[in-house]
């Protein structure tokens, strides 16, 4: 299964979603999360730990395999589910330096 969250996305793009098989599109209830957590502030990604334990509480999920959107998967995941069998994680480098001003507030990078 495939945990698709809409952070806004256009109707048409919903629509389309919606005919994808093994696909459930979850909406975020950004009305009863705190402010860090709103749609104002979507792109601050503070709501990427909200999704992985809103999964792993609602969904009943034991293990939770997050994919930005902008990544490509390019290869069979066995490796990946083998990892999150054995281990219960799996993590990867980013493949840029963290903190950024688009990863963090930024006044969390200023005294």
């Amino acid at each position: 299964w495939i945990r698709l969250y809409d952070l806004g996305l256009s109707n048409a793009t919903l629509a389309e979603a919606a005919t994808w098989r093994g696909v459930e599109i979850r909406r975020i209830p950004y009305e009863s999360l705190p402010l860090h957590l709103g749609r104002d502030s979507v792109w601050m990604v503070a709501w990427k730990p909200w999704v992985v334990l809103e999964a792993l509480r609602d969904g009943g999920y034991r293990n939770v395999l997050w994919i930005d959107a902008n990544a490509e998967v390019r290869q069979p995941l066995h490796k990946v589910r083998r990892a999150l069998r054995e281990d219960g994680y799996f993590f990867t480098t980013a493949g840029h330096l963290f903190p950024t001003e688009k990863t963090v507030r930024p006044a969390t990078l200023h005294d």
